[in-house]
Parts: C-alpha cells; sequence; structure tokens
C-alpha cells in the first residue's frame, strides 16, 4: 500500500528525531501512570529555536497512542482573556 506524501514525511520526521530520548521516556512514564498521578498540565518552555513545537509534535503523537487527546495552548494568547483557556479545551475535545 503505497503511503500518502503526509505519512511519507511525518516518517521522515520521526526518523530524524534526535537527542530527546529522556524527554520521550519522562512523558511516556508520565502517561503510563496517569491515574495514579494527580497532575494534569504539562509546561514546556524554553529559549526560541530549540525544539520545543517539535517535541511538542511528539508529545501529542504519544498522546494519541494512549487514546488521549492532547491539548495545546499557547499561554502568551491566554493572558489577557481568562476564557480563552477553556475555549480552546472545548475546541479540542471537540476535535
Amino acid at each position: 500500500m503505497q503511503k500518502t506524501f503526509g505519512q511519507q514525511l511525518n516518517r521522515l520526521m520521526a526518523d530524524h528525531f534526535v537527542g530527546r530520548t529522556f524527554e520521550m521516556g519522562v512523558f511516556r512514564e508520565f502517561l503510563e501512570r496517569m491515574e495514579e498521578r494527580p497532575e494534569r498540565i504539562l509546561n514546556v518552555f524554553g529559549t526560541a529555536g530549540m525544539g520545543k513545537t517539535y517535541l511538542l509534535d511528539r508529545f501529542a503523537a504519544i498522546t494519541r497512542e494512549f487514546d488521549r487527546v492532547p491539548i495545546r495552548i499557547h499561554m502568551g494568547e491566554a493572558m489577557n482573556d481568562p476564557r480563552f483557556i477553556t475555549q480552546m479545551i472545548v475546541q479540542c475535545i471537540g476535535d
């Protein structure tokens, strides 16, 4: 079966995702032990260009493997509107 361009691109990106073994392992463990933990929010921050968005894309893919819904909120966008977070959660759950 021939893969779509998007599938091929995702595979290529996954094959070249290096240097984050520790973070990926910690995140998988976080999801595996979700029922035992009260935490539900993961805060990722850092200097521009270090790969945060790419890491979050990988985290979202892993989250879907666990049949959970990843919700990504850029807090800079939510600072002036307290309803923004709720709206984003509802939007993501509805997808």
